[in-house]
């Protein structure tokens, strides 16, 4: 699940100037005087635990301040390469970037949830291509009802996108429909949407409540990702290079020991699976 150089070098060059600006949010707002800066973007997959790491770690180290900003895996990995943040989320594996470390901080199960008005409970993995490739347009194609199949993405620049296209869409990309940008955006149309279907991290599907999806007969239970036998994940990591904060790796460490928080949030331990591969 590798995110290919070309690709990321076309991402690159799109995201230099906007990294900074957009859907993110900050934890705090400004450094104690003399204190260190960590700045971080990217994966808003993994954003709800850096930022509730964030404010537990700036108690007990009242000299730093962690600013938080989502804005999409691409994004984060955009700002990190051109130095403007200490440390980059993502839900994919970047590629060999110059002086760049990879920390894996948790593994992000992914589901493919519904909306109002879908019984369907379960597809399989080729209908799930066939309906995010336009060729599958009504539920009833699948056993539902006569309902129009309103299939919704994240943009280019996100991770959880780049993971469901390796996984369940054999690395081609969605068609053209409409485009939420960030999870919790996302979760909400598809919540108030009929006939919706879209693809989310299993922690922002469960805070919204939404109905999920068994793919090929496996539901997106825990046990089943750890076992191996669901396979719509991804490892969630934390990206720095020698630009990065000084209090950027300890930081780092203090989220990946952040156990409480981490199984809170639907997520898994690294240490918990027992499959490396799928």
């Amino acid at each position: 699940m590798r995110l290919h150089q070309a690709i990321f070098s076309v991402l690159v060059g799109a995201l230099l100037v906007s990294c900074s600006s957009g859907s993110s949010t900050n934890s705090t707002t400004s450094a104690a005087a003399g204190g260190s800066t960590i700045s971080i973007a990217g994966s808003t997959a993994l954003q709800p635990l850096v930022e509730k790491a964030s404010q537990d770690y700036m108690r007990a180290h009242p000299d730093v301040t962690i600013k938080v900003a989502g804005g999409g895996s691409g994004t984060g990995l955009a700002a990190l390469f051109s130095n403007t943040v200490d440390v980059a989320d993502s839900d994919i594996e970047a590629p060999s970037m110059k002086d760049a470390s990879d920390h894996q901080v948790a593994v992000a199960p992914f589901a493919v949830v519904v909306g109002p008005n879908v019984s369907v409970r379960g597809l399989t993995k080729a209908q799930i291509h066939d309906i995010f490739s336009g060729k599958i347009k009504s539920w009833k194609e699948v056993g539902g009802a006569d309902v129009a199949i309103v299939p919704i993405n994240r943009p280019l620049t996100s991770g959880t996108r780049k993971v469901f296209a390796s996984i369940l869409m054999g690395g081609s990309e969605p068609a053209t429909s409409k485009i939420e940008e960030s999870s919790d955006k996302l979760a909400e149309f598809v919540k108030n949407t009929a006939g919706s279907i879209s693809y989310v991290s299993l922690s922002f599907a469960q805070k919204f409540n939404l109905p999920t999806l068994a793919i090929d007969g496996v539901s997106p239970e825990l046990k089943n990702i750890e076992s191996g036998k669901y396979h719509f994940w991804s490892y969630e990591h934390m990206y720095t290079n020698s630009h990065s904060s000084p209090g950027s790796a300890d930081f780092i460490t203090f989220v990946k020991n952040q156990r409480s928080i981490i199984d809170q949030l639907g997520l898994i331990s690294v240490s918990d699976m027992s499959v490396a591969n799928r």
